[in-house]
Formats: C-alpha cells, sequence, structure tokens
C-alpha cells in the first residue's frame, strides 16, 4: 500500500508515465456518471502503451488524474484495469484510498447528498463496491460537521436506491447504514430518537436491515431504564416533601409514555421475526423482556409478548 503511494506521489505527468494524449482531451459532466470506456480518456491513450504499462504505473495514472483531473478519470482507469483482469489487493486499496478522499471533499464542500451518493454509485458500476466502513466514514463525517440531518439523508438515499456495499466492518455489530446512524444517536443519549428513526424509514417504504431493528429495541430498553430511574428520583423528592405527589393527570402522561415505548418494541420485534432469522428469535425474547421489567410491568404481559 505504502509502496504504490509513495510510487503515486512522485507522478509529475502523463508523458512522464509514458503515456500520450490527443490536445482534445477534455472531461465535462453534469452528473458523476462514468462515461463508457469508448467515450472515455482512456480511448485517447495508444491502446499499445496501456498494454506494456505495469499494474503499478496504471494505479499510478490513477491517482495523477484523480488529482488533476477527478476522480471520474480514476474510475475510468480501474475500470479499465478491471476488464484487463490487472487489479491486485494493492491496487483495490490504492483505488478506495482515492475516492475516499473525494467522498471527504464532497462532504466538506458542502455538495448535495445525491452528490455523496452518486459517487458510491458510480464506484459500484465500475466494479468498485464501496465497503460498509465508507458508508460509516460518510456518515461519520456529517455526524462530526453537525450536519445529522444530512446523515439521515444519506441513509436514505443509500435505502431508496438499494447500494450495495461490502461488509467490511468486522463484527457487524453495526449491522448497515441504519443500525449504525441509529447507534450514533445512543452514543448521545438520544435513544428515543434512534428507534423513531428505524421506525419512520421502515414506515416510510425502505427497507432498514434486519440488525437495526434490534439496536431500535435496545434503545427502547435504555430510554425505558433512564425513564424509571428519574420516576424513582421525582418519588423520592415526593416523599421528603420537596415537591407535591403527581395529579392524576401527569401519571396518566407517564403511563402513556411507556406505553408508547413498549407498543414501539413490540412493533420492532414483529419486523424481526417477519424478516430475521430464526437465531434472532432469542434475542427478540430478551430484549422484549428487559423492556417491560424495566417499565414495571406484569410478568403476564411479559408471557404473552414472548408468545
Amino acid at each position: 500500500m505504502a509502496s504504490a503511494h509513495g510510487f503515486a506521489s512522485s507522478l509529475m505527468s502523463p508523458t512522464e508515465l509514458g503515456f500520450t494524449l490527443s490536445s482534445s482531451f477534455s472531461i465535462q459532466r453534469p452528473r458523476f456518471i462514468v462515461p463508457k470506456f469508448s467515450r472515455s480518456f482512456l480511448g485517447n491513450i495508444v491502446q499499445g502503451q496501456l498494454q506494456s504499462a505495469t499494474t503499478k504505473t496504471l494505479a499510478g495514472a490513477g491517482v495523477f488524474f484523480a488529482r488533476r483531473k477527478g476522480f471520474v478519470c480514476a474510475l475510468e482507469v480501474f475500470e479499465w484495469l478491471r476488464k484487463e483482469n490487472r487489479v491486485d489487493k494493492e491496487t483495490m486499496e490504492l483505488m478506495v484510498s482515492i475516492m475516499c478522499s473525494w467522498v471527504k471533499k464532497l462532504i466538506e464542500g458542502e455538495h448535495d447528498v445525491g452528490d455523496v451518493v452518486d459517487l458510491l454509485v458510480d464506484m459500484d458500476c465500475v466494479g468498485l463496491k464501496p465497503g460498509f466502513s465508507m458508508i460509516e466514514k460518510v456518515i461519520s463525517l456529517y455526524w462530526e460537521m453537525e450536519e445529522k440531518e444530512k446523515a439521515v439523508l444519506f441513509v436514505k438515499e443509500v435505502l431508496r436506491r438499494e447500494i450495495a456495499y461490502s461488509e467490511d466492518d468486522g463484527d457487524g455489530h453495526k449491522g448497515g447504514p441504519t443500525g449504525y446512524l441509529a447507534w450514533k444517536m445512543m452514543a448521545e443519549g438520544n435513544y428515543r430518537g434512534a428507534v423513531k428513526l428505524v421506525i419512520h424509514l421502515r414506515e416510510s417504504g425502505l427497507k432498514p436491515e434486519v440488525y437495526s431493528y434490534l439496536i431500535a429495541m435496545t434503545a427502547v430498553v435504555k430510554e425505558l431504564n433512564e425513564f424509571a430511574k428519574a420516576l424513582r428520583k421525582l418519588k423520592g423528592f415526593t416523599k421528603s416533601g420537596l415537591i407535591a405527589e403527581l395529579d392524576a393527570e401527569n401519571v396518566e402522561l407517564i403511563e402513556k409514555y411507556q406505553s408508547d415505548l413498549l407498543a414501539d418494541g413490540v412493533c420492532l420485534s414483529n419486523w424481526v421475526i417477519q424478516e430475521g432469522r430464526s437465531p434472532l428469535h432469542g434475542v427478540v425474547y430478551e430484549r422484549l423482556l428487559a423492556m417491560y421489567i424495566c417499565a414495571g410491568r406484569d410478568l403476564r404481559q411479559k408471557d404473552n409478548c414472548g408468545k
């Protein structure tokens, strides 16, 4: 990896790489759609020179054109390499690194979310399938820039366009784009927001990954637990005479909030059962059990939920 980057950084011009370009070479494209090979800049390069060039040289060419002419050229180089069966592991890692840098430029340049998604689509079109780590990176960049609404829009677009990505996240504990975004919300203590996000996406006709439902169920448990802690403190203040006892209206509001959370949890559990594998059923029951315990509900209600 390091050697490829070192080689690429030493490039000064395509001529030094042994390439000659026609004077009419230009790339103009209103949207991020990779042109067909016959119309690409590779069509202006002498085919004999391409055939004799080493894979490292061509990968370096991808870096050069990505820097000078944009990511479209880099993708065209990769597409040609793949068609010629000249993509090795080092080249793949280099191209992913190039695309990651362009994703970051688009986000930091405040481009539309659609432009970022278009780049991921272009990558998939030329056989450079985005890894889940890249999906995470986009969400994290928006999050760090306090562009949380854009993070939600990005996840919606990924689901809407059904963008495929390779499972390179190792332990898979975040499941996918929806689960990762919900997990980010939970990390900030926004448990209710995480639950609402997953339910909203599902009810909007999109298809979040099954694991995101389990993450949302965990958020329900955490929210009910935090709510129970607050109620215990409130009761302590009431007993000590610091505040008056809750009236019937407030008691009703408390019970409704708990009931709404439990209803959301049951809804999420049904989706896991419908769309998930049978080994997940045990996990679903554990989450439901935890939910009813945190809410202080009757054991018979928990048993009914398990059924």
